[in-house]
């Protein structure tokens, strides 16, 4: 007479295969985790080294208060993807760069060494490239290229490359849709303004 009941063996391998697939997943997130922060710790002389080289060559320098060159040119790259744009003029990439410096600045210190880590991975191009992003320096970096590298991290099976694709991508479009010159271009008509209570002559 047939049952529904499971064997004892069968169930102990499917607890078996369940464990291993469970502990296949945890290690495979580790690894990705540590990878990306060794990364960031290996990239940091290199990182450092180009910083100062692109500041010096640099015809515009800006003062960033957190920014590096390194990190301005990953941004910057980025911009015209992330915000549907064919490209930027000079006068728009240096606002938005200087209102995303402002606005990291102002974060706490866990913030800040978070955003630092994933701009020192993005600045060394062997670490950006297992990462997924773009061999070529970020200038240089076609559309299609940014476009696959952001894709990849937001639909990526680890949380930590979500996380850093949602953290760029708001912080880009908050700075982006703050700025009054974009008003026009969103059909915003802008923060409503108050209008004084009058002083009554009775009282």
């Amino acid at each position: 007479m047939p049952h529904s009941e499971r064997t004892p063996a069968i169930e102990d391998k499917d607890k078996t295969s369940l464990s291993t697939s469970r502990r296949g997943f945890l290690q495979l997130s580790l690894a990705s985790s540590i990878g990306l922060s060794l990364a960031s710790v290996l990239a940091l002389a290199p990182v450092k080294a180009e910083a100062a080289e692109a500041s010096e060559s640099s015809t515009e320098k800006l003062e960033y208060r957190f920014l590096t060159p390194s990190s301005a040119e990953f941004l910057a790259a980025l911009f015209p993807v992330v915000l549907a744009k064919t490209s930027l003029d000079q006068d728009e990439n240096n606002a938005l760069l200087m209102a995303l410096d402002k606005m990291i600045f102002h974060f706490n210190a866990f913030n800040q060494k978070q955003m630092q880590q994933l701009f020192d991975v993005m600045a060394y191009a062997p670490i950006r490239f297992v990462a997924g992003a773009p061999w070529t320096n970020w200038p240089e970096a076609s559309h299609e290229d940014i476009q696959s590298f952001l894709i990849g991290w937001r639909d990526s099976r680890f949380e930590l490359k979500r996380m850093g694709y949602l953290s760029v991508c708001k912080l880009i479009n908050l700075c982006w849709y703050a700025r009054k010159e974009s008003f026009a271009q969103t059909g915003y008509p802008g923060p409503p303004v108050k209008i004084p209570t009058p002083v009554s002559n009775s009282l």
